[in-house]
């Protein structure tokens, strides 16, 4: 277990990175655990109790818990992060970073729509989810870092085949709507194994 401030936290064996409203830092896990486990034990001896020995200890555990800090780089409005091999993807506003887990050496970026609060890796790929509502994914091309893949999708939801509650589900949307005031956000359909009701 790792307790350290953080917006975001993603956590390896060997390391912990810590995304905050203005950093992203990386931490030697097993030492960082191991330091704060004996500061937290000394530093519940009241001050005035703690011996000679204890104290020096003290001074010299928040030297070497100062060490575990890998590396650490000023990264302002940033949402989200995730790890792909050795590669860290953090979310920011109107933008995708890619930074080496080893070292912190940025590897570029790509743009996106919105505010990215929502990353997963799959099958060689990266998707990006935004306050805009898009999902963008991006695959890995040899020489070319991560590019945006193009996904077309001709099919409307609006049209679906053998569809018959579409006047229903509008005019239930329409109420919804109305009675609530609420125009923008996100919403929860139960009841409705198509989901029809949110689009």
């Amino acid at each position: 277990i790792v307790s350290t401030p953080g917006t975001e936290i993603v956590a390896t064996p060997e390391k912990v990175f810590v995304l905050t409203p203005k950093t992203l830092y990386a931490l030697d896990r097993q030492n960082y655990l191991e330091f704060s486990r004996e500061i937290k034990a000394l530093e519940n001896i009241k001050p005035n109790q703690r011996s000679p020995e204890q104290k020096t200890k003290l001074g010299l555990l928040h030297q070497q818990i100062k060490q575990c800090l890998k590396w650490q780089i000023p990264r302002l409005d940033c949402y989200s992060v995730i790890k792909a091999a050795n590669t860290l993807f953090v979310g920011g506003n109107k933008q995708i970073f890619a930074y080496d887990a080893e070292t912190g050496q940025s590897l570029g970026a790509n743009g996106v729509s919105g505010k990215t609060y929502g990353l997963a890796v799959s099958n060689g790929s990266l998707y990006a989810s935004t306050d805009d509502g898009i999902i963008h994914c991006f695959t890995s091309e040899k020489n070319s870092g991560f590019i945006e893949k193009n996904v077309e999708d001709n099919i409307s939801p609006y049209s679906l085949p053998n569809e018959t509650n579409t006047p229903a589900c509008v005019e239930w949307a329409g109420h919804i709507v109305r009675e609530s005031g609420i125009q923008q956000g996100y919403c929860l359909v139960l009841g409705i194994d198509t989901g029809r009701l949110a689009y």
